[in-house]
């Protein structure tokens, strides 16, 4: 009984920790998709114009405190897009309040917008989150089968033509 009981607290812990994890992956992921560059494609039309624009007065307006925004590193971008990929995996509902809380949306912002109250929410993002470890583990076990796999078959492909 103890032991069932204690085992029942490291899972809860170990459950604790995965969710923590999760959820710094997902802050990581809306930072990295705040910092991205937007493409032509992105941006409305009127923005679009690379002609320098000019006031009233006929002089050319530059703006002298741009904020010098910075690409993030490949694998960065890489695994924003393996994180996105697996929210896409969740339904609609529980995508946004997922993405929401990453992106620092306070629970009663949450509650106004959704109209639900923040602890049924906290429950909606907390099974999200299982599922998304759940999506993780499946995801990360099938990458290491298919690359033991592939290895094992290079070398006996190596053997043969010696």
């Amino acid at each position: 009984m103890e032991a069932d009981l204690a085992r029942c607290k490291t899972q809860s812990q170990a459950q604790k920790q995965a969710i923590s994890d999760i959820r710094i992956k997902l802050v990581e992921a809306v930072r990295i998709m705040k910092v991205m560059p937007l493409s032509e494609r992105d941006r409305p039309s009127g923005v679009k114009s690379r002609w320098v624009s000019f006031d009233n007065r006929g002089d050319a307006s530059t703006k002298r405190h741009q904020k010098v925004r910075i690409t993030p590193q490949p694998r960065k971008i890489d695994r924003m897009e393996q994180c996105l990929d697996r929210i896409m995996a969740l339904d609609l509902s529980s995508r946004r309040i997922v993405l929401a809380r990453a992106a620092g949306i306070p629970w009663r912002r949450l509650e106004e917008m959704d109209g639900r109250s923040h602890t049924t929410l906290r429950k909606v993002e907390v099974s999200a989150l299982l599922k998304l470890i759940a999506i993780e583990g499946a995801k990360t076990g099938a990458d290491r089968g298919s690359d033991g796999g592939s290895g094992g078959g290079a070398d006996r492909d190596n053997s043969q033509k010696e």
